[in-house]
């Protein structure tokens, strides 16, 4: 097991990490105190202000540092934006996907624009305003404004030791963009061969 410790506080990483081990004795430990190291051992693009990782869990940086948002909500949306690589997501598609069977028939039309709202608000916060296009009722990401982990791997620009099988794990919507990115993972272990 491999564990990441992220955090100013020296003693709390401290603690986490004697915390782990007295349960996985063998636990690969590693602790930071700036997520900016993290980016850096990964291999992304410092030239690139926002940072996205979508193998493995969901996960967002802005200049190094963790991008939170107010509701999971957002981050699951911002998730889904991702996933579509610059294509738009309109407001149907977002009640679709964000929400089970049982809720997607309830109008979510204002708590969606508050959503995206607070999406674009959280990187507008940050200095970052040319990484959205927003028409009427659809939102979509600027590809080639954005490191993204996934972008770079369907373009082959990154080998498959980054992919190690897992996409955006936390989202059962994601399922058939992990299924792509197996099929291109097997494809080129069959043609390197």
């Amino acid at each position: 097991m491999r564990v990441l410790i992220i955090g100013d506080d020296v003693g709390g990483r401290r603690a986490i990490e004697d915390a782990v081990r007295g349960v996985s004795p063998d636990a690969d430990v590693i602790s930071m105190d700036d997520s900016s190291e993290v980016l850096r051992v990964n291999g992304y693009d410092k030239s690139k202000r926002v940072q996205i990782k979508t193998f493995g869990e969901f996960a967002v940086f802005a200049d190094g540092k963790p991008v939170d948002f107010r509701y999971s909500k957002s981050l699951e949306l911002f998730a889904l934006i991702v996933d579509r690589r610059g294509k738009k997501v309109d407001n149907g598609m977002i009640r679709r996907m964000l929400w089970q069977e049982s809720d997607r028939e309830a109008d979510h039309s204002s708590y969606i624009s508050i959503l995206k709202k607070e999406i674009v608000q959280t990187f507008s916060a940050r200095g970052i305003t040319d990484i959205f296009l927003q028409e009427d009722r659809s939102i979509s990401l600027v590809i080639d404004r954005v490191e993204c982990d996934y972008y770079d791997y369907v373009e082959d620009k990154i080998g498959n030791m980054k992919y190690d099988g897992i996409y955006m794990e936390q989202y059962s919507w994601a399922e058939s963009t992990a299924g792509l990115l197996y099929s291109i993972s097997e494809y080129r272990k069959k043609i390197s061969h």
